[in-house]
């Protein structure tokens, strides 16, 4: 059997009339489309002539994609309105201290994103004086613009015929072609760029002829004006309609031009065919047949594969919260940051110090060794000798291990605790990639969210050590000394780190 998965003309006047109609009353209000809140919510769901109030820009369309790559959408929108909120402008960002960047995206991860806006729109200043391009090419000049995101801007800002393509699109075009690959297979992804409906739509335009036919035979082509509408429609029926894992295919616009579900429907109505299947076919992934041929079990979901991930990677991490105290609350603590390099995972983040123990391991390390592992790295940030760190360690403690994942590794983190007695002049750290920050610095730098579940294991632990001691001294009826502030919830002081261990 030989596959053919080109597009007839036909399917694609349908397709592209039926997305675009259910597109205009079942999208979801986003800010980058220009709605006005509530957000998330439908089109339907509001007034009955409702229209998007604000202007599409190209700089919002920019931050908002690189947002939502690796990002879901409802968590996106509360990022992005504080991020515009901030830098409303590409000169804004631009002019931006690279700390104040990193601190509106913390929270969101793969701070790479945060810092390649940040570049990229200090080269829009400097190449282009401000303004977005147009043209897709040159809009792949910038650092951190690929062919995705170029087309987003092209198509939905400047309502350019580009064509885009992520997980979404991926997913819906595998779908309605029933190619067996996943979402890296290398012939689906072209067939995506480049063998998609968009491509056909457009050299169809320039055709009076075919367009005449198609209106002859009640097609409706797609609207020349709203390219960017058809790109958002495709990604917007792979995120609320065409799932993963649990397609509503009942509501499906395309449902009819389906050839996944065509598959379904047919296979469920038939019985099993144990003929051996032999398949032709330049697209499909033809190693994995039985995961996606007649054998395999009967639904929309096999399309597309599952991707074969590598299992993340082991990282043990010794972890020094090192603080001094210049007054007697936890509040007046000031911690020892140092700041990350400008390449590789967390580029450029402020973080405790750390000191990577081993690799593809999931032990931490005993705490005799992350003692001396952490008295090497004190005493380098503190521009110190090691034998005159001793004298200055008021007490220390082992605080346990915490377990931090990324998409790629994990990190197994044993954590410490060391007070130090350090005179109260900043200057006195020669590194300009060393700090002393106080909880509220962290805030306004935007530390990760591994380093605030670090934070909140220390903050946790001591607030309960002095609960045991007020409550120690109390029962010996001596009052302990403590200021007001200090019965206040620990929380208190360190809202924002305990909010970010949940997340």
């Amino acid at each position: 059997m030989k596959h053919n998965h080109a597009w007839k003309a036909t399917e694609v006047a349908g397709i592209s009339s039926a997305l675009l109609k259910w597109y205009d009353t079942q999208r979801r209000c986003l800010p980058w489309r220009g709605d006005s809140t509530p957000y998330l919510v439908r089109v339907n769901e509001r007034d009955t002539d409702y229209c998007a109030p604000n202007v599409v820009t190209p700089y919002g369309t920019w931050v908002s994609e690189i947002m939502c790559q690796q990002t879901r959408v409802d968590t996106v929108v509360a990022y992005y309105t504080k991020w515009m909120d901030t830098f409303p402008t590409v000169q804004s960002l631009a002019a931006a201290d690279p700390d104040q960047v990193n601190a509106v995206w913390a929270g969101l991860g793969y701070y790479r994103r945060a810092r390649m806006l940040h570049q990229g729109a200090q080269f829009v200043m400097d190449k282009f004086n401000g303004n977005m391009p147009h043209d897709i090419e040159t809009l792949k000049t910038i650092p951190g613009i690929g062919p995705y995101t170029a087309g987003a801007i092209a198509s939905v800002a400047f309502n350019q015929a580009e064509p885009l393509v992520d997980g979404n699109v991926i997913r819906v075009i595998s779908r309605l072609r029933a190619i067996g690959g996943d979402p890296n297979h290398k012939p689906l992804i072209k067939f995506c760029w480049w063998g998609r409906l968009f491509s056909l739509l457009n050299r169809l335009s320039a055709h009076p002829v075919a367009l005449g036919r198609f209106r002859e035979s009640g097609k409706r082509l797609i609207d020349p004006s709203r390219p960017g509408d058809f790109n958002q429609a495709l990604m917007e029926l792979g995120a609320t309609v065409c799932s993963i894992q649990t397609p509503a295919c009942a509501t499906c616009p395309v449902q009819s031009f389906c050839h996944a579900y065509a598959q379904f429907k047919e296979d469920g109505s038939t019985s099993p065919n144990n003929a051996p299947l032999q398949v032709e076919c330049a697209v499909c992934d033809l190693t994995r047949l039985e995961e996606w041929g007649v054998d395999a079990p009967a639904a929309v979901t096999k399309f597309p594969l599952k991707t074969r991930k590598k299992a993340p990677r082991s990282e043990v991490i010794s972890v020094a919260v090192v603080y001094r105290q210049p007054g007697d609350t936890m509040e007046s603590r000031q911690y020892l940051m140092a700041k990350r390099s400008d390449r590789g995972l967390l580029a450029g983040q402020w973080e405790f110090l750390t000191s990577k123990a081993t690799h593809d391991s999931d032990n931490v390390s005993d705490y005799a060794m992350r003692r001396t592992w952490a008295n090497d790295g004190i005493a380098t940030a503190l521009s110190i000798r090691p034998e005159t760190l001793e004298g200055l360690i008021v007490r220390r403690c082992d605080r346990g291990e915490l377990v931090h994942v990324f998409s790629h590794v994990k990190h197994h983190m044993g954590v410490e605790e060391v007070e130090v007695d350090w005179p109260g002049v900043t200057k006195q750290l020669e590194s300009p990639m060393v700090r002393w920050m106080s909880c509220q610095d962290m805030a306004e730098v935007g530390i990760t969210t591994g380093m605030k579940k670090v934070l909140n294991l220390v903050v946790k632990a001591d607030s309960k050590a002095r609960a045991v001691t007020r409550h120690a001294a109390s029962s010996r009826h001596v009052k302990p000394k403590v200021v007001d502030n200090e019965t206040r919830p620990i929380t208190a002081f360190f809202q924002f780190a305990a909010k970010s261990a949940t997340e």
